[in-house]
């Protein structure tokens, strides 16, 4: 055996004992770590920006009254009139090749 494959069967059995999952996930996080401090006002934003939308949505949810809805609006148990909107109304646009009911705001 030579000294270039004495060399080189080392090396590829230390490469083999050295690649784990901890050196990847090491390398990795350092690699971040690297971005993160080279980017200083990226990192900002990654931070604030998030977090400026969550205290906005929750200061307008704290700031918005709560809407009573009375019972029997949105079951089937009340069989009174609603005031909703049928888009599917025979009253809408007629089209002559089409052989179904349009709804009213088509074309």
């Amino acid at each position: 055996m030579t000294l270039q494959e004495k060399l080189m069967q080392t090396s590829s059995e230390n490469l083999e004992q050295r690649r784990t999952s901890w050196t990847f996930i090491r390398s990795l996080l350092w690699k971040n770590w690297l971005i993160k401090n080279r980017q200083p006002a990226a990192t900002a934003c990654e931070v604030l920006v998030p977090t400026f939308f969550i205290l906005l949505l929750g200061i307008l949810k704290l700031l918005t009254t709560t809407v009573d809805v009375p019972a029997g609006w949105s079951d089937d148990a009340d069989n009174t009139a609603g005031t909703r909107y049928n888009l599917f109304q025979p009253t809408g646009r007629n089209i002559e090749w089409v052989d179904a009911d349009l709804p009213k705001f088509a074309l």
